[in-house]
């Protein structure tokens, strides 16, 4: 346990010997109950679990995750959605990272535990601006659909694997991730990553393969998108001459950009003007 996570006792609160068994043994309780399948646990053996890990973090452990489920509509439309979270971020030192593989299986509640779902493992890197992951799973119309599921009881069973840790390092500004084959900083990762959202197909014929030439690439397609948000009749002819210039260089490198390529009038009519 103290190999693969070295610092889940370091905040302790409790410096007597006993107190800090007793803990322990609760602590290793649970790890043992939670590696059972998870069909097989009973209601109670679920509330003593959620009971126990509230105990263990409110004594100082550090355990790492939580699941966070959202029911309801969200941005995935109707189904479920499904993050793993990393457990009281801001109690991590300067620079933290982890890079995990997980991997979501929803199940039935049944002893024999059908799998409902299972979700393509998915390597993340976790860090204090992106301390959680995860993405749609059922449609809940279907998990709504009438036994469907047994007794009304979903089971999410998560497995995590962490590969790289970082305790503690120096901020930057110019740490980055790898996003749909582009190093982005950190501040461009949500520009970038709903860009990809609304437009999955924008760089399937990019062609450039050094990562410098890529995120050169990237910058100048977020800077223009930058630009194009003003409003139009602020637009001077040099600036509409060197937004039409980046964009033609932006689409021979192969960047789909159909969506850019014509922008209406701020001025309530619907002509539109051809970059």
């Amino acid at each position: 346990m103290f190999v693969k996570h070295p610092d889940v006792a370091v905040d302790i609160r409790s410096d007597i010997r006993e107190v800090k068994t007793a803990y322990m043994n609760i602590l290793l309780g649970l790890v043992q109950t939670l590696d059972k399948p998870p069909q097989s646990l009973s209601e109670t053996e679920l509330s003593n679990a959620d009971s126990e890990l509230s105990e263990l973090t409110d004594a100082g452990f550090k355990l790492d995750w939580y699941l966070l489920v959202h029911p309801k509509e969200t941005r995935f439309d109707d189904h479920l959605s499904v993050y793993l979270c990393v457990y009281n971020p801001k109690s991590l030192r300067t620079g933290w990272q982890r890079k995990a593989n997980f991997r979501f299986t929803l199940l039935n509640s049944n002893q024999s535990g059908n799998v409902l779902n299972s979700a393509t493992e998915r390597s993340c890197l976790f860090c204090a601006q992106f301390s959680s992951w995860g993405h749609k799973t059922l449609p809940l119309s279907k998990l709504k659909e009438e036994e469907f599921l047994e007794n009304s009881k979903l089971f999410i069973k998560v497995d995590v694997k962490v590969v790289d840790i970082v305790h503690e390092a120096e901020i930057t500004g110019k740490e980055t991730l790898f996003l749909k084959g582009f190093d982005v900083l950190y501040s461009q990762f949500d520009s970038v990553h709903k860009i990809f959202e609304k437009h999955p197909n924008i760089a399937i014929d990019f062609k450039p393969k050094d990562k410098g030439v890529k995120a050169a690439y990237m910058n100048l397609l977020l800077s223009l998108i930058e630009t194009l948000r003003k409003p139009l009749r602020s637009f001077s002819e040099t600036e509409l001459s060197d937004a039409a210039s980046q964009l033609n260089e932006l689409t021979e490198a192969g960047f789909k950009l159909d969506w850019l390529k014509t922008r209406s009038l701020a001025y309530g009519s619907s002509e539109l003007i051809p970059f």
